[in-house]
């Protein structure tokens, strides 16, 4: 199936809105699990504090990785045809694959970014023992 790349951006428009909305509602909610601080004292309170950590991070990170994943998982096929035929230019670019190759790397770059983010909170976890 030959798509272009019109038809492609037409078709994960509404993909990235929700992606890119979920990363800013979530962001500030990551943020705050990790600066949250063990408790010093009861075993008891460290094994909820680490059962919180872990639904937090089932409810905030969770979705953001799987969702970044996916969807740059469906750009990656389109994103290695463009990079394989597209003549790059500094200042004699073409408008659309150009865009495309920004939203690329754009999403790439957030997926790294929850997942960083998600890795931390992991670590946080695991020194709660």
């Amino acid at each position: 199936m030959n798509v272009s790349l019109t038809e492609v951006i037409q078709a994960t428009s509404v993909l990235l809105v929700f992606v890119t909305l979920l990363f800013g509602l979530k962001y500030p909610e990551n943020i705050r699990d990790l600066n949250m601080k063990k408790p010093l004292a009861g075993e008891c309170a460290i094994r909820d504090f680490r059962k919180e950590l872990i639904k937090r991070f089932v409810v905030n990170n969770l979705p953001q990785i799987v969702l970044f994943g996916i969807t740059g998982y469906i750009f990656l096929p389109t994103f290695c045809d463009l990079i394989a035929s597209t003549k790059f230019s500094i200042w004699n670019f073409e408008f659309l694959p150009t865009t495309f190759f920004c939203i690329v790397i754009w999403v790439w770059w957030l997926f790294l970014w929850v997942l960083q983010l998600s890795v931390r909170l992991i670590y946080k976890i695991i020194k709660c023992k």
